[in-house]
Order: structure tokens, then sequence, then C-alpha cells
């Protein structure tokens, strides 16, 4: 048995996270909808939003159950919003865009879909509500406090935490 060279891995892990990105975007369907309602995001199961009808697997394809049930729920028959498919594509072209641009073998280009994923769920959530949650908010501050700490280029610690340039202006 051969072991795979990088490069190996390195597409799969790329095909992976694009065949990945169509359910990270429902997923982030499920945060745009329910994050600012105040609704559990992790712990109550997908339904209609017409007659909270419990999605099964089926159902919970991206895409494809869209298309196969013709934009409609399966227990109502109430239409499906274009929003859901319009989520996981643009989810989806996040994760081309950024595997696209990224060098071959750039370690940063998951944290880099990531980034993407989450600005586009706040973007999303504040066109629709004006609101930014905290839940998505706080954990990118960090996520940049800890950047600064680990890299050495770019402004300080201190210059990150405070907003400000090292030659004091903002």
């Amino acid at each position: 048995m051969q072991a795979r060279g990088t490069s190996g891995t390195t597409h799969g892990m790329r095909f992976l996270l694009l065949a990945l990105a169509p359910f990270i975007g429902s997923f982030l369907g499920v945060l745009i909808r329910r994050l600012p309602r105040g609704e559990p995001v992790g712990m109550d199961r997908s339904r209609c939003e017409a007659c909270h009808h419990t999605l099964g697997p089926a159902e919970l394809i991206p895409l494809l159950s869209y298309a196969v049930q013709r934009g409609r729920c399966r227990a109502c028959g109430a239409r499906i919003g274009l929003f859901h498919p319009a989520i996981e594509l643009t989810a989806t072209a996040v994760a081309a865009l950024a595997l696209m641009l990224a060098a071959p073998a750039s370690p940063f280009v998951y944290g880099t879909v990531l980034l993407g994923w989450i600005l586009l769920a706040l973007s999303w959530i504040d066109f629709e509500t004006f609101l930014l949650p905290d839940a998505l908010t706080l954990p990118l501050l960090l996520a940049g406090v800890v950047e600064g700490c680990v890299l050495a280029d770019g402004p300080s610690l201190l210059s990150r935490i405070t907003g400000r340039w090292p030659d004091g202006r903002c």
C-alpha cells in the first residue's frame, strides 16, 4: 500500500471542503433564520416554516431536496422560499472562491473559508434585521486577538486590542 502524497491529500481535503459547503450553507440558513429570533440553533430539528413538519433525512439534502420537491414542503405543499437554495449556493461559492484564490498548499484556506461563511451569515442577518449577533461577532473578535498573538507580522496585539496603529492613528 502506497502512502498518499501531500498534493493528493491537499486535493482531497479541498474537494471535501467544497462537497460539504452546501451542507454548511444549509446550517448557515438555520443560523440566519433562528439566531435573530432567539430560537435554538443546534438543538432543534429542521422543520417547514409553514406547517412545522419535522424534515426527514431525504428532505435535508441541500439543493437536491429542493429540486426534487420542486420548492415545496412534502407535508403541506407550502412554497419553500428561494432563501434556502440561495444560501446553500452562496456558501458553496464562498468556498470555491477561497479555494481558487488560495495558494495550492496554503494552510490558511480553511480559516479563510470559515471566515467567509461567518461573514456571509453576518451580512445576511444584518441585511434582513440590522442586527449583528454577539454569538457570531465575539468569536471573530477573539480570533483576531489570537491571530495577533500567533502571527508576527502586522499590528501588535496591543494595537489590535485598542484599535490603533502603533503610530497612534485609528
